[in-house]
């Protein structure tokens, strides 16, 4: 049986997850007064494990406010800078709600390390973006680079064998011809696949010239 709290601070209704998967039910009681059984019968329901569809509805009503209340926060000042960066990064493929990118200041990454964010639940609107937010912690975003140009930069990345050092650019510079003439040497990288890459970054450069 989930534990139940009332709380007058607000008109919303909480639940918090845990490890062990009974959920703490923190339910609103701020116009208590207005309908005492009200409240009583969606504390009993949600007491027994959202057995029925008034007790689930609470649960998506505390889900719908906290998404708008994400969407209504806009980062401060203090917490940009006290943010780790995300350099390189870009949107993964569709049906993955995060993000990749080469992390740098992370509390629990090694700077320069490529992976993905947890889940992104928000993006600045400013063009480029500045920042993102994630359902685990606020990222600056760096740099970004067009999607075919990032290919080639993370393949060479990934085959020298160490992570981008802070203020480096991943790939190690900008000579886009010895990044592939590298992975061409390696030989760890089928011919055809460097050849598809470099006429994918050929394209890519003409449309955007």
């Amino acid at each position: 049986m989930p534990h139940v709290w009332l709380h007058d601070r607000d008109e919303h209704d909480y639940i918090v997850r845990r490890e062990d998967l009974l959920p703490h039910c923190v339910v609103s009681v701020r116009d208590v007064s207005e309908d005492v059984e009200g409240y009583r019968e969606v504390v009993r329901r949600l007491a027994y494990g959202f057995n029925d569809y008034a007790a689930l509805e609470v649960a998506e009503r505390h889900n719908r406010d906290c998404e708008r209340e994400i969407a209504r926060h806009i980062p401060t000042t203090a917490e940009l800078d006290a943010a780790p960066w995300l350099e390189g990064w870009a949107m993964a493929d569709e049906g993955h709600p995060w993000m990749h990118g080469w992390f740098f200041g992370h509390p629990e990454i090694e700077d320069g390390t490529h992976g993905h964010t947890s889940s992104v639940l928000q993006v600045d609107e400013a063009q480029p973006p500045r920042w993102v937010r994630t359902e685990s912690r606020l990222y600056r975003l760096g740099v970004f680079y067009p999607p075919a140009e990032r290919e080639i930069r993370y393949w060479t990345q990934k085959h020298s064998g160490r992570p981008v050092g802070r203020g480096d650019v991943p790939g190690g510079s900008d000579d886009i011809e010895t990044m592939l003439a590298f992975l061409r040497s390696t030989g760890r990288i089928r011919e055809a696949k460097v050849d598809r890459m470099e006429q994918a970054y050929r394209e890519e450069r003409e449309r955007l010239s």
